[in-house]
């Protein structure tokens, strides 16, 4: 009996030293969507305020919940900063150059963040482009917002980074004062593109995004698209 004890009471202890030791799961990294304000590295400091003249750049870490899909109509080019005598917002007599209808959604989870997903007609190559972009930023306050992204590549061996900003107030009919600005942040010299610094801001011409279920239930994957991700800011495009 006594044999029989201690080879139980030695089993429950291998055994609870088994436990013991056990390494824990590991636990993924939590998605960071909330920011505070947007980062030098998404819009340079050098035309911080060329920008916030031209769109709200909202800063916070209590913006609105995003999740909702919306189409810019009509999307208008509102300035170029490679091309400062174009500025129909401040020169009447300037003749508004329109673009094709930009559909965007929105759509956030704990476990996955803030989802972007895009569609707008590319001239060029008689095609949408399409986008998904996973875990975006965003900062604001109160119905005020500012989300972004970045793209890096090599489209012709030659570094380019370039940046993407949303701007607006959320509403019940839509993105109130929807402004994009798409922004050349690093261009290591490839003349086919814009330089470092450059950039074009664009938004809806009446000044509401207006809520549209474009989407439905199409799944965008942006690994299948030919078409150039810096379209927006290429020479002669």
């Amino acid at each position: 009996m006594t044999v029989l004890m201690a080879v139980l009471l030695g089993f429950s202890m291998t055994f609870a030293s088994c436990k013991k030791d056990k390494e824990p799961e590991p636990q993924s990294e939590p998605v960071v969507t909330i920011v505070d304000s947007i980062p030098s590295s998404i819009l340079p400091n050098e035309i911080y305020e060329e920008i916030d003249f031209r769109i709200n750049l909202y800063k916070g870490d209590t913006p609105p919940t995003l999740n909702g899909q919306y189409v810019s109509s009509p999307h208008a080019l509102l300035y170029e900063s490679f091309n400062p005598e174009y500025d129909p917002e401040y020169n009447e007599n300037d003749t508004v150059t329109f673009y094709s209808d930009r559909y965007v959604a929105f759509i956030y989870s704990e476990s996955n963040g803030l989802d972007f997903y895009g569609k707008q007609w590319d001239t060029e190559h008689q095609q949408y482009y399409e986008e998904h972009i996973s875990q975006m930023k965003i900062t604001g306050e109160g119905d005020n917002f500012c989300c972004y992204y970045a793209i890096e590549g090599y489209p012709n061996g030659i570094y380019l980074k370039q940046s993407t900003i949303f701007s607006g107030t959320l509403t019940k009919e839509g993105i109130e004062d929807f402004r994009v600005a798409v922004i050349m942040v690093e261009n290591d010299g490839d003349d086919n593109y814009y330089a470092k610094n450059t950039y074009r801001t664009l938004g809806d011409y009446d000044g509401l995004a207006e809520n549209n279920n474009w989407m439905g239930k199409k799944v965008i994957d942006n690994q299948n698209n030919n078409v150039d991700p810096f379209w927006m800011l290429k020479k002669n495009k």
